[in-house]
């Protein structure tokens, strides 16, 4: 590794606080100014431009609001300044504001990286093995009836839907019941998620950081009861709900992509090492 890491150009691992902080600021300042831009859509004349309007918007924010997801994410590796307190303070109160629990996210993401593309120890998109798969069909008719919904799975019409479903529900599904995540036999069901304090996700000594992960989502929540008395349920949704669903949808689709292809391997045991990870770990 120590060749690998001498092989990257110093400049590389240096981390500018100021420059990262107008990065946050511009970002902060266009998902304003789109909203302010959106607070005019009630004056055009017909519904149906005020509907596209609306679409345009959230497809808009959604994009950057994506772009102040990434920066939180980079707090998360340390990467946004040299300061860790500037990194989990930033990371902590841009994350949140998203729904996402921050320290949770970072525990999680970070055993994710030490160990992609290993059967037994990667924390998110594991793939079933054939014996598992096997397992779980049980008798020969009920692997006949799997090796029936494989070919329909493919049809356009189940791919719709399957693809509906992940981009809508696959992130809140991984953060509430590790959907697609490593599994942990012995955990109790109510702990397997990103906000259980002594979920097995996380090391004992991590456990204050979740429940301020968890604090940060209650304030978000508190926030947006708050606007729903004060503006209506409608508006929320318009600004806030619509945009966060397509956050949602960037995010599930490039993590899907580059880490489902079949080209990417994954290994098992000794099989598996950083380096030979690291040749296919995309982000």
């Amino acid at each position: 590794m120590k060749e690998i890491y001498d092989a990257i150009p110093q400049h590389c691992f240096e981390r500018d606080t100021l420059r990262s902080f107008g990065y946050l600021a511009r970002d902060v300042a266009m998902a304003l100014s789109l909203g302010l831009a959106a607070s005019y859509i009630t004056w055009l004349p017909h519904p149906v431009l005020r509907f596209f309007a609306w679409i345009l918007y959230g497809i808009a924010q959604g994009m950057v609001c994506t772009g102040l997801w990434v920066l939180a994410h980079e707090c998360g590796h340390q990467a946004f300044s040299p300061s860790k307190l500037v990194n989990d303070t930033t990371g902590w109160i841009v994350h949140s504001a998203l729904l996402v629990p921050y320290f949770s996210w970072k525990y999680s993401h970070a055993k994710h990286h030490k160990a992609t593309g290993h059967i037994e120890r990667d924390m998110v998109f594991k793939p079933k093995t054939k014996s598992v798969k096997a397992a779980a069909c049980g008798g020969h008719a009920e692997m006949e009836h799997s090796q029936l919904m494989e070919l329909i799975e493919e049809t356009p019409m189940a791919t719709l839907f399957t693809l509906a479903k992940q981009q809508l529900l696959g992130w809140p599904a991984y953060l509430l019941a590790n959907v697609t995540g490593q599994t942990y036999s012995k955990a109790a069901p109510n702990t397997l998620n990103h906000f259980h304090p002594d979920s097995p996700l996380y090391e004992p000594g991590q456990r204050n950081d979740i429940l301020i992960s968890d604090l940060g989502i209650l304030l978000t929540f508190t926030a947006l009861g708050f606007a729903t008395r004060t503006f209506g349920w409608d508006n929320v949704f318009l600004f806030y709900v619509m945009p966060y669903l397509w956050v949602n949808h960037w995010l599930v689709m490039v993590t899907f992509l580059q880490h489902t292809d079949p080209a990417l391997p994954h290994y098992r045991g000794e099989e598996w090492s950083f380096q030979r990870e690291s040749s296919v770990e995309p982000l």
